[in-house]
C-alpha cells in the first residue's frame, strides 16, 4: 500500500528538494477519537489516555520497541491520510540523544528527555565527546530502527531519531548557564568540542541513515519529509540566546558543513528570538529549506502538548508571518509550515503555491481535510 503512494507522490518531494514544485505538497492527516487497546507509549496516538500512564514506568514510556511499533500501528488504523501524506515511525528518544550516545545519562519523564550537566571542565575531550559503539543508547537505537524496519512490511516509512544540534548538545552536558559564559570566556575551548561533537554527530547520522536507505531506499527525518536522499531536519535552539555574530562564529561553520555533506537538508527556525540569525540561515547555498515554528502560544505556533480543546495542535495565524515566509521563499528556498486548516486556503494565496509544503495532521474530522482540498481544487491551486 504505501510503496504505491509513494509512487505517486516521490516526484513531488523531489521537485520540493529541488525548490522546483509549482503546486504546494498536502500533508493532510485525520485522525479520529479511540481508546488504545495499548498502555501509552512514545508513539502513542491516543494522549487522552492518562490511566495507562499511571500503569506503567517511564522505562516502558519509552524503551520497549514492540509496544511503541504497536501503539503506532493501531493509531494508524485510526488515521485517513490524504494527498501527499504517509504513515511515518519516529525514532524518538528525545531532542539531542547524541548525548547519551557519548555517555551522558539521560534523565527521562512522560514529556521529554533532558541532558543533565556532566562536562565540568574542557579537558579530555577526545574521551568524553567520542562515540562508545558499545554504549547503550547507541545499540538501543540501532535496534529499534532495525525493528521498525523488519516490522514495516511496507506499511510506514521509518525515521532516523532526532540526533540533536551540536551547540544544544554541547549546552546541555556544560549546561546553558555556564556555556553562555563559555562562548565569551572560553571560546577556543567551545570550538575543540563543538569539532569533536559534531564528527560524533556525523558519525551517527551516517550509521543510521545507512540503515534506512538500505532497507526502505527512502529517509526522513523527525518531521517526516520524505527523501530519497540522506537528509536531515538541522537546528540550533540554543541560538534563540546568542547574538548574531556569536551564532555565525561558533555555529555556522557547522551547518556550512551539514549542508554541504548532506544532500536534502531543513533548517528548523523555532520561535521570534531565533529570527534575528535568518539572514545568516538563508546565506546557506546548499541549504534546500525552512521549517518556520512560530513557538507554542504565538499566532500560528503549536497549542499545548496534549492539543487545543478542540483536538488541533496548530493555532491560527500563520499569515502574521508573511513577510518573513516571503522572505525565505525570496531567498530560493522552499518552506515546510505546520498549519491550521483555516490557514491553508489564505496562505497560499498569499504566498504563492510554488515551494510550500503544508502540514495540516491529526484534525479531528476527516470532512474538514476534504473542505480544505476542495476549496483549494475550485481556486485552481492543485489538481484533484
Amino acid at each position: 500500500m504505501l510503496k504505491c503512494i509513494m509512487e505517486v507522490v516521490q516526484e513531488k518531494y523531489n521537485r520540493w528538494w529541488n525548490n522546483q514544485n509549482e503546486r504546494p505538497i498536502l500533508y493532510f492527516t485525520s485522525t479520529e477519537n479511540y481508546i488504545s487497546n495499548y498502555h501509552l507509549t512514545r508513539n502513542s496516538w491516543d494522549f487522552t489516555s492518562e490511566s495507562n500512564v499511571k500503569d506503567q514506568n517511564t522505562e516502558k514510556f519509552w524503551f520497549d520497541d514492540e509496544l511503541r511499533i504497536n501503539s503506532f500501528l493501531e493509531g494508524v488504523k485510526h488515521t485517513s491520510y490524504f494527498k501527499d501524506s504517509y504513515p511515518y515511525f519516529w525514532v524518538d528518544y528525545g531532542p539531542g540523544i547524541l548525548a547519551g550516545c557519548i555517555g551522558v545519562g539521560l534523565e527521562f519523564d512522560f514529556n521529554t528527555m533532558w541532558i543533565p550537566q556532566s562536562l565540568e571542565k574542557y579537558e579530555n575531550l577526545e574521551e568524553k565527546l567520542t562515540i562508545d559503539r558499545d554504549n547503550y543508547y547507541w545499540r538501543k537505537l540501532h535496534k529499534t530502527t532495525r525493528k521498525a524496519l523488519d516490522r514495516s512490511e511496507g506499511r510506514y516509512i521509518t525515521s532516523i531519531t532526532d540526533i540533536g544540534g551540536v551547540m544544544d548538545v554541547l549546552a546541555g552536558i556544560r549546561g546553558s548557564n555556564q556555556f553562555l559564559k563559555d562562548l565569551i570566556r572560553k571560546p577556543q575551548k567551545v570550538k575543540t568540542a563543538m569539532e569533536y561533537l559534531f564528527d560524533s554527530w556525523f558519525e551517527l547520522f551516517n550509521s543510521l541513515t545507512e540503515l534506512l536507505l538500505d532497507a526502505q531506499e527512502a529517509a526522513v527525518a523527525w518531521n517526516g519529509i520524505y527523501s530519497e536522499l540522506p537528509t536531515y531536519t538541522i537546528q540550533n535552539d540554543l541560538s534563540a540566546m546568542i547574538s548574531p555574530e556569536m551564532f555565525n562564529e561558533f555555529d555556522m561553520p557547522y551547518k556550512e558543513k551539514l549542508t554541504e555533506r548532506i544532500p536534502n537538508t531543513i533548517y528548523h527556525l523555532d520561535g521570534p528570538d531565533a529570527l534575528k540569525h535568518l539572514d545568516s540561515i538563508l546565506s546557506l547555498s546548499n541549504l534546500n529549506a525552512v521549517q518556520w515554528v512560530p513557538g507554542a502560544g504565538q499566532p500560528g505556533g503549536n497549542t499545548t502538548a496534549g492539543g487545543s480543546s478542540d483536538g488541533y495542535w496548530v493555532n491560527t495565524g500563520m499569515l502574521e508571518w508573511v513577510d518573513t515566509l516571503k522572505k525565505i521563499k525570496e531567498a530560493g528556498k522552499s518552506l515546510e509550515l505546520w498549519v491550521h486548516p483555516q490557514d491553508v486556503l489564505p496562505l497560499i494565496q498569499s504566498l504563492g503555491p510554488e515551494r510550500l509544503l503544508l502540514k495540516v495532521e491529526s484534525v479531528p474530522s476527516k470532512s474538514e481535510c476534504k473542505k480544505v482540498i476542495s476549496q483549494l481544487v475550485s481556486e485552481g491551486l492543485i489538481d484533484h
